[in-house]
């Protein structure tokens, strides 16, 4: 398979097959299988389940100003769930990617 990493949302041309999920020909294809996103709020600890199958998931969260914030505990607890605990009460948004 071949793909293309392109700057500025275009895909040039190529397609993927990854096992068991058959043929990508776009990048909103590929995204919906290695991204997942969650609104939280409210709490200072959260279980998000993102089902990537990702031991070790790149995971970033956000405020709701859209700032990046870092916890003070992100712990990978399966391959497909992620623990997120902060010092106090947070709202924002994570964002998951495999």
């Amino acid at each position: 398979g071949r793909a293309v990493v392109a700057k500025g949302g275009h895909l040039v041309s190529g397609s993927a097959v990854l096992t068991d999920t058959g043929v990508f020909s776009g990048s909103a294809q590929i995204d919906a299988v290695t991204r997942y996103e969650e609104s939280i709020t409210g709490n200072n600890s959260y279980t998000v389940t993102h089902n990537l199958g990702e031991d070790y998931p790149i995971v970033q969260i956000y405020d709701t100003n859209k700032f990046q914030t870092i916890p003070g505990i992100i712990s990978a607890s399966s391959a497909n769930s992620v623990y997120i605990e902060f010092d106090s009460n947070f709202s924002g948004k994570v964002v998951i990617k495999k």
